[in-house]
């Protein structure tokens, strides 16, 4: 459960999830969210919670670390320069 707390607040901080005015019950939920004793959430009514803690769990992680290029990444650039060098002026 918290793997999926740290990923919907990693996603959230990333911009890379977007709830939208009309998603009333989940704005609802986040809003009254609360941690209860012993660091545990409060499992109460928390249904559209729970369905977006485990959408972001389906989704595979990024495999490359920030900041680091993928390999298809470092091939477009590698072909992008040769192709400026190879321009005739």
């Amino acid at each position: 459960m918290f793997s999926g707390i740290n990923r919907v607040k990693r996603y959230l901080k990333n911009k890379k999830l977007f709830i939208f005015k009309n998603c009333v019950n989940l704005i609802r939920e986040l809003k009254s969210y609360w941690w209860g004793v012993g660091d545990l959430p409060k499992k109460y009514d928390d249904h559209c919670l729970d369905e977006m803690r485990y959408y972001l769990m389906s989704k595979p992680e990024n495999s490359a670390p920030e900041g680091q290029k993928s390999v298809i990444q470092i091939d477009k650039e590698r072909r992008i320069k040769k192709m400026k060098l190879n321009k005739p002026n």
